[in-house]
Protein backbone atom coordinates (compact mmCIF):
# COMPACT_ATOMS: atom_id res chain seq x y z
CA UNK A 1 0.00 0.00 0.00
CA UNK A 2 1.83 3.45 -0.94
CA UNK A 3 0.99 6.30 1.48
CA UNK A 4 -0.34 9.64 -0.39
CA UNK A 5 3.06 12.03 0.84
CA UNK A 6 0.52 14.32 2.80
CA UNK A 7 -1.42 11.64 4.42
CA UNK A 8 -1.02 9.28 7.33
CA UNK A 9 2.90 9.56 8.52
CA UNK A 10 3.90 10.90 5.37
CA UNK A 11 3.42 14.50 5.62
CA UNK A 12 6.84 16.39 4.34
CA UNK A 13 5.79 19.90 6.29
CA UNK A 14 4.59 19.70 10.27
CA UNK A 15 3.21 23.02 9.63
CA UNK A 16 0.67 22.83 6.86
CA UNK A 17 0.30 26.39 5.68
CA UNK A 18 -0.24 27.92 2.13
CA UNK A 19 3.36 27.82 1.32
CA UNK A 20 3.43 23.81 2.35
CA UNK A 21 0.99 23.09 0.47
CA UNK A 22 2.38 24.44 -2.68
CA UNK A 23 3.42 21.18 -3.70
CA UNK A 24 0.16 19.11 -2.82
CA UNK A 25 -1.47 18.85 -6.12
CA UNK A 26 -2.66 16.54 -8.87
CA UNK A 27 0.48 16.94 -10.85
CA UNK A 28 2.91 15.90 -8.18
CA UNK A 29 0.77 13.20 -6.99
CA UNK A 30 0.97 11.42 -10.27
CA UNK A 31 4.91 12.34 -10.10
CA UNK A 32 5.12 10.66 -6.94
CA UNK A 33 3.45 7.28 -7.93
CA UNK A 34 5.00 7.41 -11.25
CA UNK A 35 8.41 7.68 -9.77
CA UNK A 36 7.29 4.86 -7.24
CA UNK A 37 6.51 2.26 -10.15
CA UNK A 38 9.96 2.59 -11.61
CA UNK A 39 12.27 3.03 -8.38
CA UNK A 40 10.28 0.22 -6.09
CA UNK A 41 11.80 -3.05 -4.99
CA UNK A 42 9.30 -5.67 -4.40
CA UNK A 43 10.16 -9.16 -2.75
CA UNK A 44 8.08 -10.82 -6.13
CA UNK A 45 10.08 -8.62 -8.34
CA UNK A 46 12.94 -11.23 -9.57
CA UNK A 47 14.14 -8.66 -12.37
CA UNK A 48 14.65 -5.62 -11.13
CA UNK A 49 -10.45 13.26 -15.11
CA UNK A 50 -13.90 15.07 -15.40
CA UNK A 51 -16.69 17.52 -14.26
CA UNK A 52 -19.84 16.88 -13.84
CA UNK A 53 -23.04 18.93 -13.95
CA UNK A 54 -23.51 18.99 -10.17
CA UNK A 55 -25.22 15.53 -9.92
CA UNK A 56 -23.53 14.00 -6.99
CA UNK A 57 -27.12 12.86 -4.98
CA UNK A 58 -29.03 13.30 -8.31
CA UNK A 59 -27.60 9.69 -8.53
CA UNK A 60 -28.32 8.58 -4.86
CA UNK A 61 -31.84 9.96 -5.58
CA UNK A 62 -32.53 7.70 -8.79
CA UNK A 63 -30.60 4.45 -6.91
CA UNK A 64 -31.65 4.69 -3.29
CA UNK A 65 -35.66 3.11 -2.02
CA UNK A 66 -38.02 5.57 -3.58
CA UNK A 67 -39.97 6.20 -0.56
CA UNK A 68 -37.08 7.19 0.86
CA UNK A 69 -36.13 9.43 -1.49
CA UNK A 70 -39.32 11.56 -2.37
CA UNK A 71 -39.20 11.82 1.65
CA UNK A 72 -35.53 13.24 1.38
CA UNK A 73 -37.31 15.73 -1.70
CA UNK A 74 -39.63 16.71 0.50
CA UNK A 75 -37.48 17.84 3.36
CA UNK A 76 -34.81 19.86 1.28
CA UNK A 77 -37.50 21.64 -0.23
CA UNK A 78 -39.06 22.14 3.23
CA UNK A 79 -35.54 23.46 4.68
CA UNK A 80 -35.01 25.47 1.21
CA UNK A 81 -38.11 27.08 1.74
CA UNK A 82 -37.92 27.98 5.50
CA UNK A 83 -34.38 29.31 5.09
CA UNK A 84 -35.40 31.63 2.32
CA UNK A 85 -38.92 33.02 3.17
CA UNK A 86 -39.56 32.00 6.80
CA UNK A 87 -39.22 34.08 9.68
CA UNK A 88 -36.15 33.66 12.09
CA UNK A 89 -38.58 32.03 14.62
CA UNK A 90 -39.61 29.67 12.35
CA UNK A 91 -35.50 29.25 10.80
CA UNK A 92 -34.82 29.28 14.57
CA UNK A 93 -37.75 26.54 15.12
CA UNK A 94 -36.48 24.23 12.33
CA UNK A 95 -32.21 24.21 13.06
CA UNK A 96 -33.59 23.29 16.91
CA UNK A 97 -35.61 20.69 15.59
CA UNK A 98 -32.55 18.95 14.51
CA UNK A 99 -30.13 20.02 17.48
CA UNK A 100 -28.19 22.81 15.36
CA UNK A 101 -29.29 25.94 16.54
CA UNK A 102 -25.65 26.75 16.74
CA UNK A 103 -25.01 26.80 12.60
CA UNK A 104 -25.70 29.62 10.46
CA UNK A 105 -28.25 28.91 7.64
CA UNK A 106 -25.77 27.87 5.14
CA UNK A 107 -24.20 25.54 7.64
CA UNK A 108 -27.13 23.54 8.90
CA UNK A 109 -28.63 22.76 5.69
CA UNK A 110 -24.97 21.53 4.54
CA UNK A 111 -25.41 19.64 7.72
CA UNK A 112 -28.17 17.92 6.75
CA UNK A 113 -26.59 16.72 3.85
CA UNK A 114 -23.66 14.54 5.35
CA UNK A 115 -25.97 11.33 6.55
CA UNK A 116 -26.43 11.20 2.50
CA UNK A 117 -22.94 10.17 2.36
CA UNK A 118 -23.03 6.92 3.67
CA UNK A 119 -24.06 5.87 0.48
CA UNK A 120 -20.32 6.01 -0.24
CA UNK A 121 -19.49 3.22 1.87
CA UNK A 122 -22.19 0.76 1.06
CA UNK A 123 -21.03 -2.97 0.90
CA UNK A 124 -22.28 -4.96 -1.36
CA UNK A 125 -21.13 -8.05 0.74
CA UNK A 126 -23.68 -6.82 3.45
CA UNK A 127 -26.48 -8.68 2.07
CA UNK A 128 -29.15 -9.63 4.69
CA UNK A 129 -27.89 -6.45 6.90
CA UNK A 130 -28.90 -3.10 7.46
CA UNK A 131 -26.29 -0.52 6.72
CA UNK A 132 -25.76 3.20 7.39
CA UNK A 133 -27.47 4.50 5.07
CA UNK A 134 -30.38 2.56 5.22
CA UNK A 135 -31.02 2.46 8.90
CA UNK A 136 -30.99 6.01 8.33
CA UNK A 137 -33.89 5.70 5.72
CA UNK A 138 -35.86 3.49 8.01
CA UNK A 139 -36.07 6.20 10.63
CA UNK A 140 -36.83 8.51 8.51
CA UNK A 141 -40.08 6.43 7.11
CA UNK A 142 -40.38 5.18 10.43
CA UNK A 143 -39.96 1.40 9.52
CA UNK A 144 -39.64 -1.43 12.04
CA UNK A 145 -37.97 -4.50 11.14
CA UNK A 146 -39.96 -7.23 11.75
CA UNK A 147 -42.76 -5.80 12.50
CA UNK A 148 -46.42 -5.83 10.56
CA UNK A 149 -48.10 -3.06 9.44
CA UNK A 150 -44.63 -1.07 9.30
CA UNK A 151 -43.93 -1.46 5.73
CA UNK A 152 -44.21 1.90 4.07
CA UNK A 153 -45.89 3.09 0.44
CA UNK A 154 -43.20 3.80 -2.42
CA UNK A 155 -44.63 7.24 -2.60
CA UNK A 156 -43.14 7.97 1.42
CA UNK A 157 -44.87 8.84 4.83
CA UNK A 158 -45.28 12.52 3.66
CA UNK A 159 -43.24 15.27 5.18
CA UNK A 160 -45.25 15.71 8.26
CA UNK A 161 -44.03 12.26 9.67
CA UNK A 162 -40.54 12.12 7.73
CA UNK A 163 -39.43 15.55 9.00
CA UNK A 164 -39.66 15.09 12.35
CA UNK A 165 -38.01 11.90 11.96
CA UNK A 166 -35.29 13.00 10.19
CA UNK A 167 -34.38 15.18 13.21
CA UNK A 168 -34.63 12.72 15.83
CA UNK A 169 -32.21 10.60 14.21
CA UNK A 170 -30.43 13.29 13.28
CA UNK A 171 -29.62 13.87 16.87
CA UNK A 172 -29.08 10.62 18.44
CA UNK A 173 -27.56 8.84 15.51
CA UNK A 174 -25.95 11.93 13.69
CA UNK A 175 -24.78 14.23 15.91
CA UNK A 176 -24.24 12.76 19.27
CA UNK A 177 -20.24 12.55 19.80
CA UNK A 178 -19.81 13.03 15.96
CA UNK A 179 -17.26 16.27 16.51
CA UNK A 180 -15.52 14.33 19.68
CA UNK A 181 -14.77 11.77 17.54
CA UNK A 182 -13.21 13.54 14.69
CA UNK A 183 -10.92 14.83 17.51
CA UNK A 184 -9.94 11.49 18.94
CA UNK A 185 -9.61 9.74 15.82
CA UNK A 186 -7.36 12.77 13.99
CA UNK A 187 -5.18 11.90 17.31
CA UNK A 188 -4.85 15.52 17.74
CA UNK A 189 -2.16 17.30 19.90
CA UNK A 190 -3.85 20.19 19.91
CA UNK A 191 -6.45 19.31 21.96
CA UNK A 192 -7.33 22.89 24.01
CA UNK A 193 -8.34 24.00 20.67
CA UNK A 194 -11.11 21.43 20.32
CA UNK A 195 -12.66 22.08 23.77
CA UNK A 196 -15.64 23.00 22.25
CA UNK A 197 -15.90 20.09 19.89
CA UNK A 198 -15.88 17.30 22.76
CA UNK A 199 -19.45 18.24 24.04
CA UNK A 200 -21.26 14.82 23.40
CA UNK A 201 -24.08 16.91 21.28
CA UNK A 202 -21.26 19.44 19.74
CA UNK A 203 -21.84 20.62 16.33
CA UNK A 204 -18.84 22.69 16.34
CA UNK A 205 -17.39 20.44 13.67
CA UNK A 206 -20.39 21.39 11.44
CA UNK A 207 -19.58 25.36 11.69
CA UNK A 208 -17.69 26.34 8.66
CA UNK A 209 -18.34 30.24 9.40
CA UNK A 210 -14.53 30.13 10.68
CA UNK A 211 -12.52 33.56 11.43
CA UNK A 212 -8.80 34.22 12.59
CA UNK A 213 -9.04 32.39 15.58
CA UNK A 214 -11.15 29.54 14.80
CA UNK A 215 -9.13 26.01 15.36
CA UNK A 216 -9.18 24.87 11.94
CA UNK A 217 -7.61 28.09 10.76
CA UNK A 218 -4.78 28.50 13.42
CA UNK A 219 -4.49 25.09 13.88
CA UNK A 220 -1.40 23.86 10.83
CA UNK A 221 -0.74 20.42 11.80
CA UNK A 222 -0.98 17.42 9.56
CA UNK A 223 -3.46 15.87 12.87
CA UNK A 224 -5.85 18.66 12.31
CA UNK A 225 -9.03 17.50 12.58
CA UNK A 226 -10.79 19.74 9.75
CA UNK A 227 -8.85 17.62 7.38
CA UNK A 228 -6.61 20.48 5.70
CA UNK A 229 -4.70 18.40 3.23
CA UNK A 230 -8.11 16.98 1.74
CA UNK A 231 -9.93 20.62 1.66
CA UNK A 232 -6.55 21.97 0.24
CA UNK A 233 -6.78 19.42 -2.54
CA UNK A 234 -10.89 20.39 -2.95
CA UNK A 235 -9.96 24.07 -2.90
CA UNK A 236 -6.66 24.04 -5.09
CA UNK A 237 -7.57 21.90 -8.28
CA UNK A 238 -11.24 22.97 -9.41
CA UNK A 239 -11.76 20.09 -11.53
CA UNK A 240 -12.03 17.65 -7.88
CA UNK A 241 -13.90 20.42 -5.84
CA UNK A 242 -16.46 18.22 -4.05
CA UNK A 243 -18.74 20.84 -3.92
CA UNK A 244 -21.78 18.67 -3.81
CA UNK A 245 -24.57 20.93 -4.69
CA UNK A 246 -28.41 20.02 -5.99
CA UNK A 247 -28.97 19.18 -9.52
CA UNK A 248 -30.45 21.15 -12.21
CA UNK A 249 -34.06 22.75 -11.68
CA UNK A 250 -35.90 20.42 -13.70
CA UNK A 251 -34.88 17.56 -11.43
CA UNK A 252 -36.12 16.97 -7.97
CA UNK A 253 -33.34 17.38 -5.42
CA UNK A 254 -32.17 15.49 -2.19
CA UNK A 255 -30.56 18.74 -0.64
CA UNK A 256 -31.31 22.34 -0.37
CA UNK A 257 -31.10 24.49 -3.16
CA UNK A 258 -29.70 26.99 -0.44
CA UNK A 259 -26.48 25.09 -0.87
CA UNK A 260 -24.10 26.88 -3.75
CA UNK A 261 -20.72 26.52 -4.95
CA UNK A 262 -20.21 30.17 -3.92
CA UNK A 263 -20.69 29.12 0.11
CA UNK A 264 -18.34 26.03 -0.58
CA UNK A 265 -15.93 28.45 -1.63
CA UNK A 266 -16.47 30.55 0.77
CA UNK A 267 -14.85 27.90 2.81
CA UNK A 268 -11.60 27.94 0.81
CA UNK A 269 -11.22 31.53 1.46
CA UNK A 270 -11.70 31.36 5.02
CA UNK A 271 -9.93 28.23 5.50
CA UNK A 272 -6.96 29.07 3.69
CA UNK A 273 -5.84 32.78 4.00
CA UNK A 274 -3.10 33.96 1.79
CA UNK A 275 0.01 33.07 3.54
CA UNK A 276 3.67 34.70 1.73
CA UNK A 277 2.09 34.69 -1.53
CA UNK A 278 1.09 31.62 -1.72
CA UNK A 279 -3.18 30.97 -2.99
CA UNK A 280 -4.71 28.09 -3.67
CA UNK A 281 -6.20 27.45 -7.42
CA UNK A 282 -9.47 29.17 -7.22
CA UNK A 283 -7.90 32.17 -5.64
CA UNK A 284 -5.30 32.42 -8.63
CA UNK A 285 -8.39 31.76 -10.85
CA UNK A 286 -8.06 28.18 -11.75
CA UNK A 287 -11.00 26.72 -12.76
CA UNK A 288 -12.53 23.20 -14.11
CA UNK A 289 -11.91 24.15 -17.42
CA UNK A 290 -8.26 25.12 -16.71
CA UNK A 291 -7.63 21.43 -14.86
CA UNK A 292 -9.43 19.72 -17.80
CA UNK A 293 -7.67 21.76 -20.38
CA UNK A 294 -4.61 20.03 -18.71
CA UNK A 295 -5.59 16.36 -18.49
CA UNK A 296 -7.76 16.11 -21.13
CA UNK A 297 -10.82 15.58 -18.88
CA UNK A 298 -13.39 13.37 -19.99
CA UNK A 299 -11.66 13.03 -23.64
CA UNK A 300 -8.58 11.29 -22.42
CA UNK A 301 -8.85 8.26 -23.65
CA UNK A 302 -5.43 8.12 -25.65
CA UNK A 303 -3.69 5.32 -22.72
CA UNK A 304 -1.65 2.48 -22.54
CA UNK A 305 -2.64 -0.14 -20.16
CA UNK A 306 -5.14 2.17 -18.41
CA UNK A 307 -8.40 0.48 -17.00
CA UNK A 308 -11.15 2.40 -15.88
CA UNK A 309 -13.89 1.06 -13.32
CA UNK A 310 -16.79 2.28 -11.85
CA UNK A 311 -19.53 0.89 -9.70
CA UNK A 312 -23.31 1.68 -11.25
CA UNK A 313 -24.45 3.89 -8.24
CA UNK A 314 -21.68 5.20 -7.21
CA UNK A 315 -22.43 8.51 -6.28
CA UNK A 316 -19.05 10.12 -7.58
CA UNK A 317 -19.99 8.32 -10.95
CA UNK A 318 -21.17 10.98 -12.77
CA UNK A 319 -17.57 12.70 -13.26
CA UNK A 320 -16.34 9.15 -14.86
CA UNK A 321 -16.04 8.26 -17.86
CA UNK A 322 -19.13 6.00 -17.41
CA UNK A 323 -20.88 9.12 -16.62
CA UNK A 324 -24.26 9.48 -18.77
CA UNK A 325 -23.31 13.21 -18.67
CA UNK A 326 -19.75 12.60 -21.06
CA UNK A 327 -19.94 14.17 -24.36
CA UNK A 328 -20.74 11.34 -26.41
CA UNK A 329 -21.90 8.99 -24.02
CA UNK A 330 -20.57 6.28 -21.92
CA UNK A 331 -16.83 5.26 -22.65
CA UNK A 332 -17.08 2.12 -24.12
CA UNK A 333 -14.73 -0.73 -23.51
CA UNK A 334 -12.18 -2.05 -26.33
CA UNK A 335 -9.49 -4.03 -25.68
CA UNK A 336 -6.75 -1.82 -25.58
CA UNK A 337 -8.99 0.63 -23.31
CA UNK A 338 -11.23 -1.56 -20.84
CA UNK A 339 -14.28 0.25 -19.07
CA UNK A 340 -16.15 -2.10 -16.29
CA UNK A 341 -19.08 -0.90 -15.03
CA UNK A 342 -19.89 -3.26 -11.66
CA UNK A 343 -23.46 -3.97 -11.55
CA UNK A 344 -25.05 -2.46 -8.41
CA UNK A 345 -21.92 -1.27 -7.39
CA UNK A 346 -20.78 1.56 -5.26
CA UNK A 347 -17.91 3.18 -4.50
CA UNK A 348 -14.66 0.96 -4.53
CA UNK A 349 -16.93 -1.85 -4.63
CA UNK A 350 -13.85 -3.88 -6.76
CA UNK A 351 -11.45 -2.22 -4.33
CA UNK A 352 -12.11 -5.24 -1.61
CA UNK A 353 -11.42 -9.17 -1.89
CA UNK A 354 -14.27 -9.32 0.47
CA UNK A 355 -16.90 -7.67 -2.16
CA UNK A 356 -16.38 -11.22 -3.89
CA UNK A 357 -19.19 -12.33 -2.74
CA UNK A 358 -21.50 -10.58 -5.26
CA UNK A 359 -21.10 -11.99 -8.95
CA UNK A 360 -20.92 -8.94 -10.26
CA UNK A 361 -17.89 -7.75 -8.07
CA UNK A 362 -16.36 -11.32 -8.70
CA UNK A 363 -16.78 -10.97 -12.54
CA UNK A 364 -15.04 -7.29 -12.59
CA UNK A 365 -12.25 -8.42 -10.06
CA UNK A 366 -11.67 -11.36 -12.70
CA UNK A 367 -11.32 -9.61 -15.61
CA UNK A 368 -8.85 -6.99 -14.12
CA UNK A 369 -6.41 -9.57 -12.78
CA UNK A 370 -6.93 -11.14 -16.10
CA UNK A 371 -5.72 -7.88 -17.60
CA UNK A 372 -2.96 -6.53 -14.90
CA UNK A 373 -1.76 -10.07 -16.03
CA UNK A 374 -1.29 -10.16 -19.59
CA UNK A 375 0.13 -6.47 -19.32
CA UNK A 376 3.15 -7.79 -16.98
CA UNK A 377 3.70 -10.97 -19.52
CA UNK A 378 3.96 -8.02 -22.28
CA UNK A 379 6.66 -5.70 -20.39
CA UNK A 380 8.53 -8.76 -19.49
CA UNK A 381 8.17 -10.26 -23.49
CA UNK A 382 9.50 -6.69 -24.58
CA UNK A 383 11.96 -6.05 -21.88
CA UNK A 384 13.20 -9.90 -23.22
CA UNK A 385 13.19 -9.18 -26.77
CA UNK A 386 15.34 -5.77 -26.16
CA UNK A 387 18.00 -7.66 -23.87
CA UNK A 388 18.10 -10.34 -26.97
CA UNK A 389 18.52 -7.44 -29.36
CA UNK A 390 21.40 -5.91 -27.19
CA UNK A 391 23.66 -9.08 -26.94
Amino acid sequence: MVEHRYWGESSPYEVLDAEAFRYLTVDQTIADYTRFARAVKLPFDMDASSNAPQAYYDLIRTAMPQNCSQDFVRIAQHVGDTITTGDPAEVAHLKDMFGTGALNDDDFARALVLGLDNWQIEMLSNVGTTSLFLSMCDAVEGAVEGVPGSAIPEEGVGLEKALPNFASWFKTDFIANRCMGAVLFSNTDNLTLYEDWLSPNSVACLDWTLNATSSGVIDLSPNSPRDRRYWWLTCNEPTLRTFQVPPPDDRPSLISRTITTDYAAGICSRLFPADKGYKYGLANGRTAETVNAHTGGWDYTDSTRLMWSNGEFDQWGTRGVSSKFRPGGPLQSTEEVPVFVVPGGHHCSDSFLSQSVNPGVKTVQEAEIAYIKKWVAEFYDQKSSTWFRGR
